[in-house]
């Protein structure tokens, strides 16, 4: 491995630990039709180490203090933001929510039953939280890191992605 690639797996709290994660290049979708650039370019400050959150605000001595003001009582760190801020709960369960359904629907387009897709649809549940399901136990999908999810399929006689 490149040495400078080595370097960003290893730093950043391992954004870039991509060995983790599925290989494949996702679909141009997610940047080409971004349901905004500013969430490409939020995932590409954290990708980056660069989003200011308080704990790097803090560092540069723009704060006083890394802790969330949210009442979390905890460093504000990207994870933290993403994660576990109380302020994002409500907004987390509806991207939640929307991901299920999204994932169902396509599912039920490519004529796979709901019932042989359970734990597909649990994980989907999954993705917005630290689990078990992530190579780390510690969620990235905010860096753009995907799961593997073959596994998780039935197997079809139809090769294409849920796209």
């Amino acid at each position: 491995m490149c040495p400078l690639l080595l370097r960003l797996a290893n730093g950043h709290q391992q954004c870039m630990a991509l060995h983790l994660y599925d290989t494949k290049a996702p679909l141009e979708y997610s940047y080409t039709h971004a349901y905004s650039t500013y969430s490409a370019l939020v995932q590409l400050y954290a990708r980056s180490g660069q989003l200011p959150s308080a704990d790097l605000l803090y560092m540069c001595g723009k704060l006083t203090s890394p802790q969330c003001r949210a009442g979390c009582d905890t460093i504000k760190d990207t994870h933290h933001i993403f994660i576990h801020c109380t302020c994002y709960t409500e907004w987390r369960a509806k991207a939640i929510a929307e991901l299920h359904q999204r994932t169902v629907s396509k599912l039920a387009k490519k004529g796979i039953e709901k019932a042989d897709t359970v734990n597909l649809l649990d994980t989907v549940k999954l993705l917005f939280s630290d689990d078990i399901i992530w190579p780390l136990h510690y969620s990235t999908y905010y860096l753009g890191h995907i799961l593997r999810f073959n596994h998780l399929m039935p197997t079809t006689n139809d090769p294409s992605p849920l796209s």
